[in-house]
């Protein structure tokens, strides 16, 4: 009985290690045991896996397959592509001597190269047999043209008559076909690198004796380490290869850092052909290095401009996409380049040539410039996107200075969208960069905006002063001072806080700015609310409700709801509260002001509670708390965390207090605002908890006078009555 058999060196080692790509293999096994196809194209970058994947389906196939299956490995790395080389492969493989001899007197005579092809796919295609291909990109020009004339005509051949006979080729690129053997052509495309399961198998698989302790690491760091580097299986051989030098004993965390600019790394990994790309190809890659996101062709076209016009980006870019080095996706009509070699390429370029690197980042920069919409026409963060996109690239190409202009621009509409920890992010970009320029006093003034909504008092306070220090605008002055007012206001310096509040205010109406002048009232009347002042907050606020209604603005009238709402929580007034604390809630909501949101759904839980309806406001609490978690603002949220404690230690849900007193304090922890007031409040309930009565009543008294100051918190006086009530629980008990 005929038994399968291989010949030729397998094209990859390690198949005891090959992991996932069932899908692939699936798809690999049927078309090489159909009845139409006859050659097949196992098309992806380098290192993804292409050789394992091909000698993985075919020794399953030898192995398994119920019919005689036999296989021929070639690579160009070993013995090379040639006809010749597989008439050799083909001696091996034939069992009968007969078969064997008639094959060699054949290649020796002087018949023609197709006939002796003819007698080779004759002998061989008796039965089942795949001839593997490896690195046929090896033999291709630049358009996937085999240049090799034998392999040519050797597939040529192949298309021709009936037998048994398939090729299987690996290649970074797809192989130009004539649209005659198209129906008996197939590609397989490895897009992706191994699944995180996957790869973490295979990490562990390559350290089985734990010599650099993959095996001790959990799988969530080793999953992170392999999206590191996109799951890529070379990359992740290359990794643990990196771990075994035993001369300079590099961590994990070494290499990870330091893989893209790695001795070995781009020779691995990188597709053969960029290194012999012309100039405008070179550049449009380096374009897609840098925007890093599916792009159009205009999109494209516009970047070259920026940078060079002579640039032909239109056939570079089909060039480069014939050659599969750029990602298409024909229902978007986008291009893209893997995220490893954008990472690959951009190591690279900033060692070889940083010049370079920040021209081809100006001209993406330009481009988003370009592009960005104008100012006045922002209503969602979305709007701000190229805007935010151009600071990034401002930055990588050092143009600090435009990049400061950009945070300026941004930064508040950015605050009062919600993100105002991306705008923190921004600043911290520029400092150290921009000290003595003209934009210095610009940038700080607006940091401070964006440093007061995360909460972090302290600093807004140190970045305000600093921009009066050196301001030598209205603008920049304002701005400082409207931001100083607010911090004040926060730590309870009511009084100073008032007074620098005010001259905000007069600086706003100099520049004849309604939207500034909006924003310093409903500071101004918080102040007042916040000092135990309800008449001068309602005096504010009723001048804020009149400008809002003469420039017909819902986001100022927001305001003043909003501010309403915390002078008739200090008057005990919580229908009135309710009702404002709604209504600036379903303004800000819909005028997309996120930044306020929290506060004021704090004070209409606060209210619902006051109007006696406990379960109601702790609903709202947890709602209030999941938005505030989520838009990291850890101000509102330990505000609300600690409220909700309060409601839930009123209605005898003790762990859920002391849960979220315990995060209260931990959000104010990173504010620097109310700590001693939180770790006060985990305390209270530690000992309620213990009913250790004598120390929760020596801790109240505390309590209500640190609670005096701030409206925004639960009344003190609700603490008191909550202890009074169990005391005379326990009374009536006794």
């Amino acid at each position: 009985m005929r038994r399968s058999r291989t010949v030729g060196t397998p094209v990859s080692r390690g198949i005891g290690t090959f992991r996932g790509r069932s899908q692939e293999k699936d798809t690999l096994k049927r078309l090489l045991t159909d009845d139409v196809t006859r050659f097949i194209m196992l098309i992806g970058r380098r290192g993804i896996g292409k050789s394992a994947l091909a000698t993985k389906v075919v020794e399953e196939l030898v192995e398994n397959s119920s019919e005689v299956f036999n296989a021929i490995y070639l690579s160009s790395r070993t013995d090379g592509l040639s006809l010749e080389e597989i008439f050799n492969c083909a001696y091996d493989l034939v069992l009968d001597e007969h078969d064997a001899g008639r094959l060699e007197r054949i290649w020796e005579s002087k018949r023609s190269e197709r006939a002796k092809i003819s007698f080779l796919i004759e002998t061989l295609g008796s039965s089942r047999c795949c001839v593997v291909l490896d690195n046929l990109d090896d033999i291709q020009d630049g358009d996937g043209v085999i240049f090799s004339r034998d392999i040519e005509l050797f597939l040529d051949c192949v298309f021709r008559g009936t037998h048994g006979l398939k090729v299987l080729a690996t290649t970074q690129y797809p192989v130009v076909m004539r649209p005659d053997v198209w129906a008996q052509t197939r590609t397989v495309s490895l897009a992706h690198g191994l699944s995180s399961r996957d790869a973490v198998e295979l990490f562990r698989d390559l350290d089985k004796d734990n010599n650099v302790g993959l095996r001790d690491r959990s799988f969530e760091e080793l999953s992170n380490v392999a999206s590191q580097v996109h799951g890529i299986p070379r990359a992740l051989e290359l990794i643990v290869g990196a771990l075994n030098d035993y001369l300079t004993l590099p961590t994990l965390d070494d290499v990870v850092r330091s893989f893209s600019s790695r001795e070995g790394v781009l020779e691995n990994l990188l597709h053969t052909s960029y290194h012999k790309l012309p100039d405008s190809e070179r550049t449009v890659l380096q374009i897609l290095m840098v925007l890093r996101r599916p792009a159009n062709l205009e999109e494209v076209v516009s970047c070259c401009r920026h940078l060079s016009p002579s640039i032909d980006a239109i056939a570079s870019l089909a060039r480069l996409a014939r050659q599969c080095m750029v990602s298409v996706d024909r229902e978007s009509r986008s291009y893209s380049l893997h995220s490893l070699d954008a990472d690959l390429l951009e190591s690279e370029l900033r060692e070889s040539d940083l010049d370079r690197y920040k021209r081809i980042q100006a001209a993406v920069a330009d481009f988003y410039k370009e592009t960005s919409l104008p100012k006045e026409s922002w209503v969602r963060l979305i709007d701000t996107k190229t805007n935010r996109a151009e600071f990034d690239h401002r930055i990588a190409s050092s143009d600090y200075e435009r990049a400061g202009t950009i945070f300026v621009e941004v930064s508040s509409f950015m605050v009062e969208h919600g993100a105002a920890a991306e705008a923190v992010s921004m600043f911290e970009r520029l400092e150290g960069s921009l000290s003595g320029s003209d934009i210095w006093p610009d940038v700080l003034a607006s940091a401070s905006g964006a440093l007061l909504a995360c909460g972090s008092i302290a600093r807004s306070i140190k970045l305000s002063e600093a921009a009066l220090g050196i301001a030598s605008t209205i603008n920049v002055r304002q701005t400082a001072l409207r931001n100083l007012g607010d911090c004040y206001r926060r730590i309870g310096e009511f009084e100073k806080a008032i007074l620098v509040l005010e001259e905000a205010g007069e600086l706003a109406r100099t520049l004849r700015d309604v939207e500034r002048e909006s924003y310093v009232l409903l500071s101004l009347s918080l102040a007042y609310s916040y000092q135990g002042d309800p008449s001068g907050a309602h005096r504010i606020s009723d001048g804020l409700a009149g400008l809002a209604e003469r420039n017909g603005s819902r986001s100022m009238l927001a305001y003043a709801n909003d501010c309403r709402s915390v002078a008739y929580a200090l008057e005990s007034r919580w229908r009135d509260a309710h009702r404002c604390a709604s209504r600036a809630l379903e303004l800000y909501e819909n005028e997309e002001v996120i930044e306020p949101i929290g506060y004021v759904a704090n004070m209409r839980a606060m209210a619902t509670f006051g109007m006696g309806d406990a379960y109601g406001a702790l609903v709202l609490y947890r709602l209030a708390c999941d938005d505030e978690r989520i838009k990291d603002h850890p101000r509102s949220l330990g505000i609300c965390l600690f409220n909700r404690s309060f409601i839930c230690l009123r209605l005898g849900f003790l762990e859920e207090a002391e849960e979220c007193a315990i995060g209260a304090h931990s959000e104010f922890l990173d504010c620097g605002t109310d700590v001693a007031l939180a770790s006060e409040l985990t305390s209270f309930i530690g000992e309620w908890k213990k009913q250790n009565w004598r120390e929760v009543e020596r801790r109240l008294t505390s309590m209500v006078e640190l609670l005096s100051v701030n409206p925004d918190l639960v009344p003190g006086i609700w603490l008191e009555r909550c202890f009074i009530e169990r005391d005379a629980r326990r009374g009536s008990n006794g």
